[in-house]
């Protein structure tokens, strides 16, 4: 009997103390359920350097490779001077150089006609468009002077049927009415 009581006992801590989040084919049907949450969340960092040092730095007297007597290893030597050119090089270099600047005049001629050639591109195409537009605008006016005359004529002719259904009723208006 008693083991029935502690299975029991344990059977309702359980199913008291589970927590499951679907509750059924009730309520939003989503299974998910309804249900609150607390939480609690922390997050910490450190961090902690020494250092300690000695020695002789750069420029005190003992500073170098003490005890031996030498002075520490050095960057190389100076730089050296190139050494003089041949008249063929000279030459050679010389040639180079006329024929560097002789391009480079060349280049700048050829985009300076190049630059003119675009000018004149850009201006014939302006007046072009210009002429367009011209056309476009006196078309446009044309038509808008042939619409406006039809509404003025159109305007006329109902005025004049107004005035001849006026006369009419009028005298409509006038004749005797017949006996009946």
């Amino acid at each position: 009997m008693n083991f029935k009581k502690i299975a029991l006992a344990a059977a309702l801590v359980a199913t008291s103390t589970a927590s499951y989040a679907w509750v059924g084919p009730f309520g939003n049907g989503n299974g998910f359920g309804d249900g609150v949450a607390d939480g609690n969340f922390n997050f910490s960092m450190n961090s902690s350097v020494r250092g300690n040092g000695y020695g002789n730095g750069y420029g005190h007297p003992a500073y170098g490779y003490a005890p031996y007597g030498y002075a520490p290893y050095g960057y190389g030597y100076a730089p050296q001077a190139a050494p003089a050119m041949t008249e063929d090089q000279k030459a050679a270099f010389e040639a180079q150089q006329k024929a560097a600047a002789e391009f480079h005049k060349k280049a700048q001629e050829q985009m300076k006609v190049a630059y003119e050639a675009q000018q004149k591109a850009a201006v014939d195409f302006r007046k072009q468009r210009e002429a367009q537009q011209q056309a476009e605008l006196k078309a446009h006016q044309d038509q808008m002077a042939a619409m406006r005359k039809q509404m003025e004529e159109q305007r006329k002719a109902s005025i004049e049927a107004h005035k001849k259904a006026r006369e009419e009723f009028l005298a409509m208006r006038k004749a005797p009415v017949a006996a009946k």
